[in-house]
């Protein structure tokens, strides 16, 4: 019985990684990359996008490695310390050893939420400004403005999102590299201030010579003053 429940565990956490990691979240980053990136700037303007799913699934498998081969190798992280924790029981022990909610609460979902919270937002924003502005100003090419301002501006906030994180990592990244100098030349200088410092001898105490334990000898006390003498001669 115990050997039936650990391979449904295994099994179970097998479905699952390959259910998020293997269809739904390649399948959401070729979805983002063709809403961001191919559909505002490519094509007719007015000419209705039909998704290729499949094809969209393929491009975001290669996106989804490229985003891992990136977070493997940025600054540490959360999100870089529980693959790497992943990694290694898995490694280690197989899929008996992997732990499944550190990955699902802190990787998958949060992936996931924010993956679809980005393909929904064009559509609610496009709606949102017809809600406000009603009949739209056709510009040239036939096309509102709310439209032209809603494929653009999307993708231009998401370009500035980026930018600030690659801004924010950069200067994460300097900094590391700033302490870690600092470090190296402040061991190294105490390391060099150390050995420049004098090593005090030892002094062994030896036999004393003559000459020192003379000068150490307390005087000789006369043992009757002088004054003390006249009663001699006196008695003579």
């Amino acid at each position: 019985m115990e050997q039936v429940v650990v391979h449904a565990s295994i099994t179970g956490k097998a479905l699952f990684v390959t259910f998020w990691v293997g269809i739904i979240i390649p399948a959401l980053f070729g979805l983002l990359f063709e809403i961001y990136v191919v559909v505002p700037f490519v094509g007719e303007k007015m000419q209705t996008r039909v998704f290729f799913i499949l094809q969209d699934w393929a491009l975001g498998a290669i996106y989804t490695k490229v985003v891992h081969s990136i977070i493997m190798n940025a600054p540490d992280t959360e999100l870089r310390r529980t693959l790497v924790q992943a990694r290694d029981q898995v490694r280690l022990g197989g899929l008996r050893r992997f732990e499944l909610r550190p990955v699902a609460l802190k990787v998958i979902f949060p992936i996931v939420l924010i993956s679809v919270g980005l393909v929904f937002m064009p559509p609610f924003v496009v709606l949102l400004m017809d809600l406000v502005e009603g009949d739209g100003m056709v510009i040239e090419g036939g096309e509102e403005w709310s439209d032209l301002l809603a494929r653009l501006l999307v993708p231009v906030l998401m370009g500035l999102f980026v930018l600030y994180e690659t801004v924010r990592g950069v200067r994460r990244a300097i900094k590391h590299w700033m302490d870690q100098v600092r470090d190296e030349h402040y061991l190294v200088g105490r390391r060099l201030r150390n050995l420049g410092d004098p090593v005090p001898i030892p002094v062994v105490a030896g036999p004393a010579t003559t000459a020192q334990n003379l000068a150490l000898e307390p005087e000789a006390v006369p043992l009757l003053a002088e004054e003390d003498d006249d009663w001699l001669d006196q008695v003579d």
